[in-house]
C-alpha cells in the first residue's frame, strides 16, 4: 500500500485509534465462544439436523463420509477428529459426537481468531470484518454445527487477511489457497474477491517472483469461482438449490410463522445481527448520541434473548439451519468494505468509531446469551430422547415417544426433532452402542437413509449393533403375523 500522506494519514488515524479498544474485547469474545464450543461439544449439539445422519455414516465406514463434492475440504476440517479417533480405536459414540461438535464450533473460531494475529500492529482494527462476519452472519446459524458455509466463510476470511498483511512466506500462502478449490458454492462470489486482493497485491510487490505467485493466485481463485458454477447448475436437487436461494433473498431464515413442521418462529441471532448493522450504520449520524444507541441496542438484545428463555417462538433452531449460507453472503459487502477502506482511508470513516466496538461487544453478548440458552434446550431434548430409547424396544412411533411427557417437554421434543434423521440419532444415541429401540420420524419423509422398520436396511458396522433392535422388530412381527 501507498504510504499515504498528511491528508490520508488524519484520515487512516480512527483505524489507530480503535486499535486500544479492539485489543481489549478481541481476546475475551474469543474465548467465550472458544466456551460454548466446547459446551456446544459436551452436549453433542453437532448431532442437530443432519449431523446425526453424517456421525451415522462415518461410524459405518470408519473414514470421512464426503457428502457434497464442492464442499469436501469443509467436510473433512468438521470430520477429521473423528476419522482419526476411530482409526485410533475409539468406538463411543458419544465421545465421536463429541470431537465432532468440537470441530465445528471451534474450527471456524480458530480460523477467524487467526485473522486477529495476521492483522499487523496499527491495523488491529480491521479485525472488526471477520469478527462481526462471525457475529451477526455464521451465528446466525450457529445452532445447525453441521452447516458448511460458516466453516468455508471463515476461510475466506483466514485467506484474505493472508493475502492482504502477508505474514506468512508467499510459498506458504499457496499452500492454504489449494483447500478453497472444494470449501463451498459460496466461493462463486468469494472467490473473484480473493482473486482482486490478490491482484491488487501482486501490483504492490517488487519482487519477481512474488508478483508471479500472486497473480497466479489471482488465476487460481477465479478458476475455483468458474468450477462453483457448475456445481450450482448440476445441483442433483434443483428443488433445493432454488428454495436456498429464495431463502436468502427474501430473508426467508429471519422469520416463518409455521413451516408446516412446528418449527416456525423467529431466528434471534440473525435478528440480533442485522439490528447490529443498522446501529453501525447510525453510528456516525448519530455521534453525539452514542451512548443512547448503544444502550438502546442491548436493551433490545437482552429482552430478545429473555424471550427466548421464555416463550418457543423466540427458539427457532430450524431457521438457523435455514441460515447455513447467510454468512457467506454477508461476507461479500463485508470484505468490498473492508477492501476499499485498506484502499483509501475516506472509507474507514464509515465504521471507526468507538460505538462501533461496544455495538460488536454487545452482539457478541446478545449471541453467547442465545446460543448458551439454545444449548440448554438441546441437553434437555437429549435427556429426553435417550429417556425414551432406555424405556423401549423395537420400532418407536412418534405418539409412543412423547406419551407421557410434560406438554413443554413434549413440544421441545418436537420441535428439536429434525425432518428424517431420528433413527439415525437413535443409533448414535443408543446406551453402550448397543441399539435396542428406534424413534421413528415425527412425520412421513420423501427420503432417508434406511427405513427402521426393515432389518435388512440398517446401518452395519464394527461400532454399531444392531442385535437387540433386530430382535425385537421379530419379536413384534411374529406376534402380529396370523
Amino acid at each position: 500500500m501507498i504510504a499515504p500522506g498528511a491528508a490520508e494519514a488524519d484520515l487512516a488515524a480512527p483505524v489507530e485509534r480503535l486499535e486500544r479498544p479492539v485489543r481489549v474485547i478481541a481476546g475475551p469474545i474469543l474465548a467465550a465462544f472458544a466456551a460454548l464450543g466446547v459446551y456446544a461439544a459436551v452436549e453433542l449439539r453437532g448431532l442437530y439436523a443432519d449431523g446425526s445422519a453424517f456421525l451415522l455414516r462415518m461410524m459405518e465406514s470408519g473414514g470421512f463420509f464426503l457428502a457434497n463434492p464442492p464442499r469436501r475440504i469443509a467436510h473433512i476440517l468438521q470430520q477429521l477428529p473423528v476419522v482419526l479417533a476411530m482409526r485410533l480405536g475409539v468406538t463411543h459414540a458419544g465421545l465421536l459426537g463429541w470431537l465432532f461438535g468440537l470441530a465445528m464450533h471451534l474450527v471456524p473460531l480458530a480460523l477467524v481468531a487467526a485473522c486477529y494475529w495476521l492483522s499487523p500492529r496499527g491495523k488491529k482494527a480491521y479485525f472488526l470484518f471477520p469478527l462481526f462476519h462471525y457475529l451477526a452472519g455464521s451465528q446466525a446459524a450457529g445452532f445447525a454445527g453441521i452447516a458448511e458455509a460458516p466453516m468455508a466463510s471463515a476461510y475466506f476470511w483466514f485467506l484474505l487477511f493472508l493475502i492482504v498483511f502477508r505474514r506468512v512466506p508467499p510459498w506458504a500462502l499457496a499452500l492454504a489457497a489449494l483447500p478453497a478449490l472444494s470449501l463451498h458454492e459460496a466461493f462463486l462470489f468469494l472467490g473473484p474477491v480473493l482473486a482482486l486482493a490478490s491482484a491488487w497485491r501482486a501490483r504492490s510487490e517488487r519482487a519477481t517472483g512474488t508478483r508471479v505467485i500472486f497473480r497466479a493466485l489471482a488465476v487460481w481463485f477465479v478458476l475455483i469461482a468458474a468450477m462453483q458454477i457448475g456445481y450450482i447448475v448440476t445441483v442433483p436437487d434443483s428443488s433445493s438449490r432454488d428454495s436456498f436461494i429464495g431463502v436468502m433473498l427474501g430473508l426467508g431464515f429471519l422469520i416463518d410463522p409455521s413451516d408446516g413442521f412446528g418449527h416456525g418462529g423467529v431466528n434471534i441471532p440473525a435478528l440480533m445481527g442485522i439490528m447490529a448493522a443498522g446501529a453501525v450504520g447510525l453510528a456516525g449520524r448519530l455521534e453525539r448520541r452514542a451512548s443512547v444507541l448503544v444502550a438502546s441496542f442491548a436493551l433490545l438484545c437482552a429482552m430478545l434473548v429473555a424471550g427466548t428463555a421464555i416463550s418457543e417462538g423466540f427458539f427457532a433452531p430450524a431457521l438457523q439451519f435455514q441460515a447455513r449460507g447467510y454468512g457467506a453472503v454477508l461476507s461479500l459487502p463485508l470484505s468490498a468494505l473492508f477492501l476499499l477502506s485498506l484502499r483509501n482511508p475516506a472509507w474507514a470513516t464509515l465504521w471507526t468509531r468507538p460505538a462501533v466496538v461496544s455495538i460488536v461487544l454487545v452482539l457478541a453478548l446478545g449471541q453467547l446469551g442465545w446460543q448458551a440458552l439454545g444449548t440448554w434446550y438441546w441437553s434437555r431434548y437429549i435427556e429426553d430422547f435417550r429417556a425414551v430409547l432406555s424405556t423401549h424396544r423395537g420400532l418407536v412411533s412418534w405418539p409412543e415417544a412423547v406419551a407421557g411427557l410434560p406438554p413443554d417437554r413434549a413440544r421441545l421434543l418436537w420441535r428439536l426433532s429434525w425432518y428424517w434423521t431420528n433413527p439415525s440419532l437413535s443409533i448414535v444415541l443408543s446406551p453402550d452402542g448397543k441399539v435396542a429401540a428406534l424413534v421413528d420420524n415425527p412425520v412421513p419423509v420423501r427420503w432417508q437413509p434406511f427405513d427402521p422398520a426393515d432389518p435388512d436396511e440398517l446401518p452395519a458396522g464394527p461400532l454399531i449393533d444392531t442385535g437387540l433392535y433386530r430382535a425385537a422388530l421379530a419379536e413384534a412381527k411374529a406376534t402380529t403375523s396370523p
